[in-house]
């Protein structure tokens, strides 16, 4: 072979194996990630870690299809890869800061059937509504396309009640008030990988890295 060619084909593989291509939910976006990517950068400054921030179905998505290297997101059974669980996320009933929960300390889940409610987006509505099912819940539902934080902000307006996890809270508790749900309910969040037999040094380096955090 040309050795012309062989330095190109080199040089290719050494500018993949130098970078890793994360997929992740805003809230892990948020929370997660700034550190990681301090952190491993000091151990490793020669890899970089590109992030893009994706819904459920998106991030999947993207692992399908070459996209990314990694995704941060919750467990779901829809969808076949190799996952690696890091954290338990709890669900909470979220209110506005007016409504009168009289001295309870959780919410039923079957009680949010009798209360105007809106959905979350962008894959937490697939997290959320696997709760409602496993409840047998079927709530006024309102399905509203936007991020975390404006939802956030129609339930403190008083438009409706919802249901986010503890991470996507952290953060955004202006004017609402949550209790966690009875029963308790928590998603998974973890890495997703199509497969751990393929991972090149770099991503199993950065996955063992991840795993040993205290999150």
């Amino acid at each position: 072979m040309d050795r012309q060619i062989e330095s190109e084909i080199e040089t290719i593989h050494s500018s993949r194996e130098d970078r890793i291509r994360i997929g992740v939910y805003a809230s892990i976006a948020r929370s997660w990630i700034p550190v990681f990517i301090r952190e491993f950068r000091e151990r490793e400054p020669g890899i970089v870690l590109d992030v893009k921030v994706g819904g459920m179905e998106e991030i999947y998505n993207w692992l399908y299809t070459g996209v990314i290297d990694i995704g941060f997101l919750s467990r779901s059974k829809k969808f076949s890869c190799d996952f690696i669980p890091l954290a338990e996320d709890p669900n909470f009933a979220v209110f506005p800061s007016t409504f009168p929960l009289e001295g309870k300390t959780t919410f039923p889940v079957k009680d949010l059937g009798d209360l105007p409610f809106i959905m979350p987006s962008f894959g937490g509505n697939r997290d959320v509504q696997t709760v409602l099912d496993e409840n047998g819940v079927v709530p006024r539902k309102h399905t509203v396309n936007a991020d975390d934080s404006t939802i956030l902000s129609m339930v403190a307006s008083g438009l409706g009640v919802s249901v986010f996890s503890q991470l996507v809270l952290d953060g955004n508790m202006e004017n609402i008030q949550m209790l966690p749900l009875s029963p308790p309910s928590c998603r998974v969040l973890g890495m997703a990988v199509m497969t751990l037999r393929d991972i090149r040094p770099t991503q199993a380096e950065f996955i063992a890295y991840v795993k040993n955090k205290k999150l």
